[in-house]
């Protein structure tokens, strides 16, 4: 995930989360398993164990806004803040993309969007 510059011309900051995606049919589940990199949006504390439910329709090798998720963070500094993600995940369902917003942003968070990727990696 990376957040959305404070300031024209910057570079946003970058979290990297580990999740684990389960779908039954149209509906998605996710938890947040671990943090590889944290940012000031993304702490540990805030999001590990974090649950996310959605949807996902997968279209016939058409990538659209087909993809849904939201959630609120867990305890620590991002509590009570709601994580909402919208995006496109490819037929195939080993990437995914789009746009994420933090409502509100947690403290210390300049800047409460930005863009996220989602990339299968096998797990052992």
């Amino acid at each position: 995930m990376t957040s959305t510059a404070a300031q024209q011309g910057q570079q946003g900051e970058q979290a990297i989360l580990l999740v684990s995606l389960q779908q039954n049919g149209k509906v998605l589940n996710a938890t947040v398993n671990s943090v590889a990199q944290e940012s000031s949006c993304f702490s540990a504390s805030a999001v590990m164990g974090t649950s996310l439910k959605g949807q996902v329709i997968l279209p016939g090798g058409e990538a659209i806004a087909n993809l849904q998720l939201s959630g609120s963070l867990g305890s620590g500094a991002g509590s009570g803040t709601t994580l909402n993600m919208t995006g496109a995940m490819q037929s195939e369902a080993n990437n995914a993309a789009g746009t994420f917003k933090l409502d509100p942003a947690p403290s210390g968070c300049p800047n409460s969007f930005g863009t996220f990727e989602l990339t299968r990696v096998s797990m052992p």
